[in-house]
């Protein structure tokens, strides 16, 4: 019997003889070209579908508001409606009512999307909230709107304590330092852009006539703006973070001088018998559409209901 022919060529463990990495990278070279075109192409349906919204200056936003309110997100809880469509609801207590009437101890907002389970429906540049948090809200078409708010996340701002200093100070809600109201302008130190596109916006360059001699803010104001075109301000020289004793003074002044569209409500959560309306939602583009995306990050878990009461920051 003649002895059996043993071929020496080295076989990789887990590859039967006479299949090599070349073969097998030639196999699963369609599988990963498929999956590329694939993410590619869900990138660019996401960036088709960005929302685009109208540009708010700060007179907007208080003579749009049908309320505006300073207080602490109490808690946030997402639902179901009866359509299987997912709502969140935000309730704000320790309220402090800035403009417009509101006789409620708490107001709570309804906003199209959220997470439920493991279910999440995102509406891109829909503004984002967390527990515990201070914030100020310009509150417009609560209950009707899919976002109730001015502008959009335009319409909330952040109230945090400041490292340096101590003092509380006024931040927007992308986290861009607000550091003055200008005339009908905010100024801000526009860092971090929002999720959605603002149309009707063009920068300003802004340099400072006299310096800054209080707590936050410009000392009486005294600006000069190189270009008059509406929208955000670009500032030439640093400024301090403007306090929230500033801005909400400024809010106060503001609105005391217009009369609010429509009075404030609040939604009880897991109320749906308001519609949904945005015909009248003068934030929203004109033809262009808001969507649902399905988030590409791993699902969190939903934040707990119960919060501790903290004293009223405003």
């Amino acid at each position: 019997m003649s002895p059996r022919k043993v071929s020496s060529a080295r076989t990789e463990p887990g590859l039967r003889p006479g299949f090599n990495k070349q073969e097998r990278l030639r196999r699963f070279q369609p599988r990963i070209l498929q999956g590329v075109l694939l993410l590619a192409g869900l990138l660019m349906s996401m960036q088709a579908f960005a929302t685009t919204l109208v540009y708010k200056s700060f007179d907007d936003l208080v003579k749009e508001a049908d309320g505006i309110v300073a207080g602490h997100v109490a808690s946030i809880e997402s639902r179901y409606n009866p359509k299987h469509e997912i709502y969140t609801f935000v309730t704000i207590d320790q309220l402090s009512v800035l403009g417009g009437s509101y006789q409620g101890s708490t107001l709570t907002l309804r906003l199209k999307g959220g997470q439920v389970d493991n279910n999440i429906a995102q509406i891109v540049g829909s503004p984002e909230f967390k527990l515990n948090e201070q914030v100020v809200l310009f509150v417009e078409g609560n209950g009707q709107y899919m976002v109730p708010l001015v502008g959009w996340t335009q319409g909330v701002f952040r109230v945090s304590q400041d490292a340096a200093t101590g003092q509380q100070v006024i931040l927007d809600h992308e986290g861009n330092r607000v550091l003055n109201v200008a005339g009908s302008e905010i100024v801000k130190d526009l860092k971090t852009q929002p999720a959605a596109t603002i149309v009707g916006q063009q920068n300003k360059l802004l340099s400072i006539a006299s310096e800054n001699k209080g707590g936050g803010g410009l000392a009486d104001g005294k600006l000069q703006t190189l270009s008059s075109l509406p929208g955000p301000i670009e500032v030439l020289t640093p400024m301090p973070t403007m306090t929230s004793q500033l801005f909400l003074g400024a809010i106060k002044k503001s609105a005391a001088a217009k009369t609010l569209q429509r009075a404030l409500t609040s939604v009880n959560p897991g109320d749906f018998s308001l519609p949904l309306s945005s015909n009248s939602d003068s934030s929203i583009g004109p033809k262009i559409p808001v969507v649902e995306v399905p988030s590409l990050h791993t699902p969190t878990k939903p934040q707990p209901k119960p919060v501790p009461q903290t004293p009223n920051q405003f």
